[in-house]
């Protein structure tokens, strides 16, 4: 397993919404005090971030919304593929 200092990790790869006509996916959304907490490698450094929604597309990727400091001082919403390494599971769903 790579540690938050491995000079090979990549940054998380932030989410395209799907085109016109692609198929929907199924979105599970985490309700207030049950929500995940992941760590999301972001500009190279690894964020703390809290899962609103898990989106389960039917080519079998997942993404996750969340929300995060980007290193900013202030919370924004993003979206990314799920991919291990650069992002890793901190809490599960309650």
């Amino acid at each position: 397993m790579s540690s938050p200092a491995d000079p090979e990790l990549r940054d998380a790869v932030e989410f395209a919404p799907p085109g016109e006509g692609d198929p929907k996916p199924q979105v599970l959304v985490y309700a207030t005090g049950h929500k995940p907490v992941v760590r999301v490698r972001v500009a190279g450094h690894w964020r703390t971030a809290v899962v609103r929604e898990r989106h389960d597309y039917g080519h079998g990727r997942t993404a996750y919304r969340v929300i995060l400091d980007p290193g900013t001082g202030t919370h924004v919403v993003r979206t990314y593929w799920w991919s291990p390494g650069m992002q890793t599971l901190l809490t599960p769903p309650k």
